[in-house]
C-alpha cells in the first residue's frame, strides 16, 4: 500500500475546501433566487395586500384602498439606493405606457424613510412622474416585507399581490408589463 505524500494530502484538502465554498455559493444563490423575496418567489403572491394611508410629497394624503378597480404597481425606494435610481426611468416609462387602459395601471413611488423635501429633489433628478408618497417609518415597508429596496409589489385590481420582487435589474420590468397585458386580455 502507497503512503500518501504530504503535498497530495495538501492538496486534496485545498479541493475539499474549494468545494465546500462553491457549494455555500450555490446555496446563497438559491435562498436569492427562490427564497422570500427573490427572484422566482412567490410566497406572497395570492394574499390580500396591506391597506395604507401615507403622505404625499406634497402634505397630502394617499390611501391604497382609494385605488380599488386600478391595477397598482408600488415602487419601495430611497434617494441613496442606486439599483432604485437605475429602475426609475424604466418605471416612468411603463408608467405612462399602461396608466391610460382598462384597468389603468398606477405607479405609487413609497419612499423610505426620508423627509418630503429629499424624496420630492430626489423624484425630479431621476424624472419620477408618478405620485411619491412617504413611508418615513418604514411601517408600510415592513407590511410588505420590504427586506431590501427596490421591492416592486404588483396589485390586482381587488388589491391581492399579483407579483412582488427585491432588487432590480434592467428588463426586470417586461414581466410587469405582461402581467398588466394579460389582465386587461391584449
Amino acid at each position: 500500500m502507497a503512503r500518501r505524500v504530504p503535498e497530495q494530502a495538501a492538496d486534496r484538502r485545498v479541493r475539499n475546501r474549494r468545494w465546500l465554498f462553491i457549494g455555500g455559493i450555490v446555496v446563497v444563490l438559491a435562498f436569492f433566487l427562490v427564497g422570500p423575496g427573490g427572484l422566482f418567489s412567490e410566497i406572497d403572491n395570492g394574499r390580500l395586500a396591506p391597506d395604507i394611508v401615507l403622505t404625499t410629497v406634497d402634505g397630502g394624503e394617499f390611501r391604497l384602498h382609494d385605488l380599488r378597480g386600478e391595477l397598482v404597481l408600488l415602487d419601495f425606494w430611497a434617494s441613496w439606493c442606486g439599483p432604485c435610481q437605475m429602475s426609475a426611468p424604466e418605471l416612468d416609462a411603463l408608467y405612462r405606457d399602461l396608466a391610460e387602459g382598462d384597468p389603468p395601471l398606477r405607479v405609487i413611488g413609497i419612499n423610505q424613510g426620508e423627509d418630503a423635501a429629499t424624496a420630492r429633489r430626489a423624484a425630479a433628478e431621476l424624472g419620477m412622474t408618478y405620485p411619491v408618497v412617504l413611508d418615513r417609518d418604514l411601517t408600510a415597508g415592513r407590511e410588505y416585507g420590504a427586506d431590501g429596496i427596490p421591492l416592486f409589489v404588483l396589485l390586482d385590481t381587488d388589491r391581492t399581490i399579483l407579483w412582488k420582487q427585491t432588487g432590480y435589474m434592467p428588463g426586470i420590468m417586461d414581466e410587469v408589463r405582461r402581467l398588466v397585458r394579460s389582465k386587461r386580455g391584449e
